[in-house]
């Protein structure tokens, strides 16, 4: 007696592949590229510290 698969799993798995290798694709994407940096002519708006070791 013999086992007969409908081929179900080997039709669902390249789908299961695509989707992994989409959501790799798409956490690699985030993150930042260095550091922030103003655009050149501006200074930085907010100099002070937070908190404000004053109030501590």
């Amino acid at each position: 007696m013999s086992i007969q698969t409908t081929g179900f799993g080997r039709r669902l798995r390249p789908l299961l592949v695509l989707t992994l290798l989409l959501a790799a694709l798409g956490v690699s994407a985030c993150g930042k590229k260095g550091p922030p940096e103003l655009p050149e002519g501006q200074h930085d708006q907010y100099p002070r510290q937070y908190p404000n070791p004053d109030e501590l």
